[in-house]
């Protein structure tokens, strides 16, 4: 089966109404990926828009070829302003962008339109775009969030089969840095008793610090409807007793609140320990014009 398939859009921005993400609206070009990580998220999403779940989703992805037109044109009749997020949902630099290069004419859109972007990644194919991504920086404002979840090969080998490797993303957060880029890291995601351990994040939190990372996230799993039936199967391989512990611990999407709340003061000590910020929301200061990191 050809791994993609093209279909034409008639909208493209989605307004974001989650509290706390560092973007308004959210713009997919792409949908579907043909090897998805064990947690994905985007899979649920998929299944809910009427395809036929994990099976299609797994075997295409679904391009937008006229999402840059349609985004051009949903910016210049934007009444509410603020970021736009690229990649919540779907990699924006996932294996389709080298043939079809949507994410990068969306940064010229961007650009040209005096649009802050957030673009939040996997792969080290960003790199690409540096220059690109250096212009927003000095002009309406931008920053990368690239993922990083293990530093141990039969793990990320096999939650994220199309991610580039730990030590890429790295070398990206780097060089990115090196090219004025606000860059920092998402810890995405962390899974209780899987990756969560004080002395892993610890290394993650160090090595992001070391590359030029800004700022830290800490976004944990979700067990959503759709993903579950992806993700569970895909860390019981690995670690065999955690689903069932997790269907035990899990009353919903999210994660009980005294975990959180311990999690959430180990990463504090590792943001203050490395001179990271707490989150990467954007704002825009009205006295210089210019966006900052809160």
């Amino acid at each position: 089966m050809e791994p993609y398939s093209e279909e034409l859009c008639r909208r493209l921005l989605l307004r974001v109404r989650t509290p706390g993400l560092p973007y308004r609206w959210l713009a997919n070009p792409y949908r579907g990926a043909p090897h998805p990580c064990a947690y994905c998220l985007g899979t649920g999403r998929h299944e809910l828009r009427g395809h036929a779940g994990l099976a299609e989703f797994e075997a295409r992805t679904v391009v937008k070829p006229n999402a840059p037109a349609v985004l051009r044109s949903e910016l210049a009749a934007l009444q509410e302003p603020g970021v736009l997020g690229l990649g919540a949902a779907y990699d924006p630099y996932g294996p389709a962008e080298l043939r079809y290069r949507l994410t990068q004419q969306a940064l010229e859109i961007a650009l040209a339109a005096g649009q802050p972007v957030c673009v939040v990644t996997n792969s080290a194919l960003v790199l690409r775009d540096a220059g690109l991504l250096g212009d927003l920086a000095v002009g309406p404002g931008v920053q990368v969030v690239v993922t990083l979840s293990s530093f141990d090969e039969a793990t990320w080998r096999h939650l994220e089969p199309e991610a580039s490797t730990p030590a890429g993303r790295l070398t990206a957060i780097e060089r990115l840095h090196q090219a004025g880029v606000p860059v920092g890291v998402a810890l995405a995601p962390i899974i209780p008793d899987f990756n969560d351990s004080e002395d892993k994040l610890a290394a993650l939190a160090s090595a992001a610090a070391s590359a030029g990372a800004r700022f830290l996230q800490p976004p944990l799993l979700r067990v959503d409807h759709g993903s579950v039936e992806w993700a569970l199967p895909g860390i019981r391989m690995l670690h065999p007793h955690l689903p069932a512990a997790y269907q035990r611990r899990y009353r919903g999407p999210l994660r009980p609140e005294r975990y959180t709340h311990d999690l959430a003061a180990i990463v504090d000590g590792l943001r203050t320990a490395h001179g990271l910020a707490e989150g990467v929301v954007m704002q825009r200061e009205a006295a210089r014009g210019q966006l900052a990191l809160m």
